[in-house]
């Protein structure tokens, strides 16, 4: 790949790398989720089930993701465009939240399970790098909802 290629790659407003970024997980998530293999029967997965059908869950994502990834296509050619990647980021950042509260309630289950105790969970049991991974996308996704606002703004003034 030359210099060139690369360069006309990369999105022409690197402040949306992390929109497009959390658009194509989303997307990714989706297409995984709708593979036939169960991916809610692995123990990691233990509490998702509980919650939300794995194919429903694969549909949204795959639906906010595809939606997201038009909305920063177009940006800028459409007034509106703002306001919809606004939408998309609260979304994404309310999808993300979630499979944190999901993890965090599999690694308690677990751990439980397990025979361990509430009292100690912090403490005795090593919890996912799922937490940390989702619970940043799902800061960056309320950071990119800010930004949105902003161009919102700047939109409306014209």
């Amino acid at each position: 790949m030359s210099d060139t290629t690369l360069i006309r790659t990369v999105p022409p407003h690197p402040q949306r790398t992390m929109e497009w970024y959390a658009a194509l997980a989303l997307i990714g998530w989706g297409l995984v989720l709708l593979q036939p293999q169960s991916l809610f029967q692995r123990e990691a997965f233990q509490a998702f089930g509980h919650v939300v059908a794995e194919n429903a869950l694969g549909w949204t994502m795959l639906a906010v993701g595809i939606m997201r990834a038009a909305a920063l296509y177009v940006n800028g050619r459409w007034r509106r465009t703002p306001f919809f990647r606004a939408a998309g980021a609260m979304v994404g950042s309310a999808i993300w939240c979630g499979l944190v509260a999901l993890f965090v309630a599999t690694d308690v289950s677990v751990f439980v399970q397990r025979g361990g105790t509430l009292s100690t969970f912090f403490w005795d049991y090593q919890t996912s790098t799922a937490i940390v991974v989702y619970g940043l996308l799902a800061a960056f996704e309320s950071l990119s909802a800010y930004r949105c606002g902003k161009d919102i703004v700047r939109v409306s003034r014209r």
